[in-house]
């Protein structure tokens, strides 16, 4: 188990533990109480055994626009609300590619 700390810009997130199982299972921690747990799809299936990346930038993606949409909207939000969708975007293009070259769903490069 490895902690992760990147996200250590402020009180709220100093006080969030970040714990990574492996590649493909998080919990967050607070107070010796874990939050949530993010379990990743693993494996070589289409059918999902968990969240994929794009279902996490999905939901940013919509939290930051409704953020823009409101007086909570301001500069940084704009510009981490495009840095999100620019790697929904290039996410969703790698899906692509794999689907054109047939290797969607397995480990082949």
């Amino acid at each position: 188990m490895r902690e992760i700390t990147s996200h250590h810009s402020n009180d709220v997130n100093k006080n969030l533990q970040i714990m990574e199982h492996d590649v493909t299972c998080y919990t967050v921690v607070a107070d010796n109480v874990v939050k949530e747990t993010i379990r990743f799809h693993s494996g070589n299936s289409t059918i999902p055994n968990g969240l994929t990346n794009e279902v996490l930038l999905a939901i940013l993606i919509d939290r930051l626009e409704q953020f823009q949409a409101s007086q909570m909207a301001c500069e940084y939000n704009a510009d981490a609300l495009a840095m999100l969708k620019l790697a929904d975007t290039s996410l969703k293009q790698r899906s692509l590619d794999r689907q054109r070259r047939g290797v969607e769903g397995t480990s082949k490069p």
